[in-house]
């Protein structure tokens, strides 16, 4: 068997052993491409929903916060009277801090957070900003309000490319009618308030009580088996 004829041999054996290496190893990225994907669209479900039931909670106030400080601007616009503007801000003021300030108070700090977000979303502007615009106005003791309540920093800005991604799916989801959304902002008084977290601290005593009591028959359990 001359030299040549070994030479191709090899190079065909050689071949045939890189193309098998190929495949398998594309095989391999596949498996596991495919598998990143079934862990990320897992996941990606889970962050969905619990990020879709804050924005329904929360952005009709953000769309509510953007609707009235445009129509602010507005009136204050046409009012040279600097009594009659502040007359106007006193006004809203009031009406603002009577129907949502219970409602702020009333959520949770990541739908707080969120809320300040959205709020720069539909605005341009970061909570901050509006405290400054309106100092000494309407929404500064409101905005404020919402900063002390989760120690928030106010400078808080909505980042749809980053960290905000989700709620960006799920806020053009919204906009094309693929999920459900009631843009009315929720409406709460002091009573309401009050009355909601009294039921919140019962139900949160009965739990604990039903726990303490599962946990004490499990123990029985075991103690009755040991004898």
């Amino acid at each position: 068997m001359n030299l040549q004829y070994i030479l191709k041999i090899f190079l065909t054996v050689f071949t045939l052993l890189v193309s098998v290496f190929s495949i398998c190893q594309e095989k391999n990225e596949e498996k596991v491409k495919h598998f990143r994907e079934v862990v990320l669209k897992k996941d990606f479900k889970n962050l969905y929903a619990k990020q879709l039931r804050r924005v329904r909670r929360v952005y009709p106030l953000a769309l509510e916060a953007a609707k009235l400080i445009k129509q602010i601007d507005q009136e204050l616009e046409s009012i040279d009277n600097k009594r009659e503007k502040k007359k106007l801000t006193k006004k809203y003021h009031h009406e603002i801090k009577s129907e949502y300030l219970f409602v702020i108070k009333d959520l949770y700090i990541e739908e707080g957070k969120l809320l300040m977000k959205l709020i720069h979303r539909e605005t341009g502007l970061t909570v901050e900003e509006i405290i400054a615009k309106y100092k000494n106005r309407f929404s500064s003791e409101l905005y404020d309000q919402i900063g002390k309540l989760w120690e928030q920093k106010l400078d808080a800005k909505y980042d749809p490319q980053g960290e905000d991604v989700i709620t960006e799916i799920v806020l053009m989801d919204i906009k094309n009618n693929v999920v459900t959304f009631d843009p009315t902002p929720r409406h709460m008084t002091k009573e309401d308030f009050k009355n909601e977290a009294k039921e919140y601290r019962a139900n949160k005593r009965a739990a604990r009580r039903l726990m303490r009591q599962q946990r004490r028959s499990a123990s029985e359990e075991v103690n009755n088996e040991e004898d």
